[in-house]
């Protein structure tokens, strides 16, 4: 039995070793396809959100340590735009809203997407109490399940971007490229 059961290691050894660049190949390709699709969800989001890709993926990465997605982000930034316009073009509430923050709806208005995001975050750190009329109203503006990654504030927000492009994290037009 010794000597049989020798010989199926060897033998079971040997289909391991032909099959291990078959299985590493075919690793690398679902990595790469993994982060083509990555890549091509980054592009669409920062499209959506009128955003250049570098900048959404570096605040998708800050938002996915407060558990959230790329999409989410993108998803706030333009729902932030409209309802930002909703407020310049007469909209009562949405201008109270806006004012009980401490933010104006018509600075916002002038700065770019990601910009209003982090003046928001600053005004979410201001806000202590959830439950006064800022924190309602802020809760009217924003999607609440984005309360935790901004209430990190423009500082904290900053830190993780940074930490995203000093880990390579941050996805660049010519990856876009590359992964269409």
């Amino acid at each position: 039995l010794d000597g049989v059961q020798k010989g199926i290691m060897k033998r079971a050894a040997a289909i391991g070793a032909a099959l291990a660049p078959a299985a590493a190949l075919k690793a690398i390709e679902m990595l790469t396809n993994a982060y083509a699709a990555q890549a091509i969800a980054a592009r669409d989001a920062a499209n959506a959100a009128n955003m250049d890709v570098e900048s959404l993926s570096a605040l998708g990465y800050a938002a996915e340590q407060a558990g959230l997605r790329i999409e989410d982000v993108g998803g706030a930034i333009g729902s932030l735009r409209d309802k930002i316009k909703g407020a310049t073009e007469g909209s009562v509430e949405l201008t109270i809203d806006f004012n009980r923050i401490g933010v104006s709806a018509w600075r916002l208005k002038k700065m770019k997407p990601e910009e209003r995001l982090l003046a928001l975050a600053d005004a979410a750190q201001r806000i202590k109490d959830p439950m006064s009329r800022a924190g309602q109203a802020l809760t009217r503006l924003v999607d609440p399940k984005l309360l935790p990654f901004l209430r990190q504030g423009r500082e904290g927000i900053a830190k993780m971007q940074a930490e995203a492009r000093r880990l390579g994290l941050v996805i660049t037009p010519e990856q876009v490229k590359n992964a269409e």
